[in-house]
């Protein structure tokens, strides 16, 4: 039991507090004011140093039911918004679009963490001296594609971190 700042009794049961003459549980927030305080521990027998200030428990609302799967839109995959289709190269199509997805998650304007590769295949800036255009065009999916393709006839799928992460 502790006294609250309007005189009246209240008990505490796991950090709500109950009124004794409510049946709604509130949070209450204790403030210790005194070192001697028997709720918090220290063993003596004031209770004016308990700040009671009490806010209604929050109520959760229910959720609204999941609608039907035949309810839901169709979405479609990332590959089909870009203006380029990576599956018009001679690559194997379903392993270029995973390296597309683990390098840039078909985002054009992506750029690594560390800041040196950039676009949709995530080219590295050691490759920029071989387009002269690098710098302002590695944005352009079609393009970030096409210099992908130079890159994969070269080496294969070897400049892609993401080659062989599956």
């Amino acid at each position: 039991m502790i006294g609250g700042n309007d005189g009246e009794v209240h008990r505490i049961s796991e950090g709500a507090v109950f009124r004794a003459n409510e049946s709604e549980p509130r949070l209450v927030r204790r403030v210790q004011h005194e070192t001697n305080n028997p709720y918090f521990g220290a063993g003596g027998k004031t209770t004016a140093g308990v700040d009671a200030r009490l806010v209604p428990l929050a109520t959760p609302t229910p959720l609204p039911p999941l609608p039907s799967p035949a309810a839901l839109p169709t979405v479609e995959p990332p590959q089909a918004l870009l203006p380029v289709n990576i599956c018009d190269y001679d690559w194997h199509c379903p392993t270029a679009e995973r390296i597309v997805w683990c390098e840039s998650r078909f985002d054009p304007l992506a750029i690594s963490w560390t800041g040196e590769s950039f676009g949709l295949f995530q080219l590295n800036q050691v490759h920029a001296y071989r387009w002269p255009n690098f710098w302002s065009e590695w944005m352009n999916p079609e393009v970030n594609t096409a210099w992908a393709w130079e890159l994969y006839q070269e080496q294969g799928w070897q400049p892609w971190d993401c080659w062989g992460a599956w």
